[in-house]
């Protein structure tokens, strides 16, 4: 089990828009300190035909990912968190899977932050707030990204 110093444990999944159904859907994990923002956002994922799962820390994020027993197809990153931050989270990710895709977030505007991540390897940035149809192109963007079609 890929462990990282200072990660917590994990608390349990909470699964937003969760379905039964036997249809292939892409599995997100959503990434912000603001539980409305989490709530809000994870319904518009899944109208978009997202599992998503929610971490409200850096840290938990990592060890959410680190632990996931299929892989996320998704990381929705917000990058202004207490603790680890979005950029620091993005990295520890990296360091467990290079070829993680992730998806920057801020209501702070492009930054040396943002601006790093996107340099190393984040494949979108979106700044809050977001329009519905805005997060749908950027995140389908993004699941496409790198793929062979």
């Amino acid at each position: 089990m890929n462990k990282l110093p200072g990660v917590r444990e994990r608390r349990g999944l909470r699964r937003s828009g969760a379905t039964d159904s036997v249809e292939a859907r892409r599995l997100l994990l959503l990434v912000d300190d603001n539980a409305a923002v989490r709530a809000t956002t994870g319904l518009l994922l899944h109208a978009e035909g997202w599992d998503v799962l929610e971490a409200e820390s850096g840290e938990e994020a990592v060890s959410m990912y680190c632990d996931a027993p299929i892989p996320f197809d998704l990381v929705l990153m917000d990058m202004r968190m207490p603790g680890m931050d979005g950029l620091d989270a993005f990295r520890a990710l990296r360091a467990v899977n290079q070829a993680v895709r992730v998806v920057l977030v801020s209501g702070s505007g492009r930054n040396d932050r943002v601006e790093a991540g996107l340099r190393e390897g984040a494949l979108a940035f979106l700044r809050k707030p977001f329009a519905p149809e805005e997060l749908a192109i950027v995140l389908n963007r993004a699941v496409g990204a790198g793929t062979d079609s």
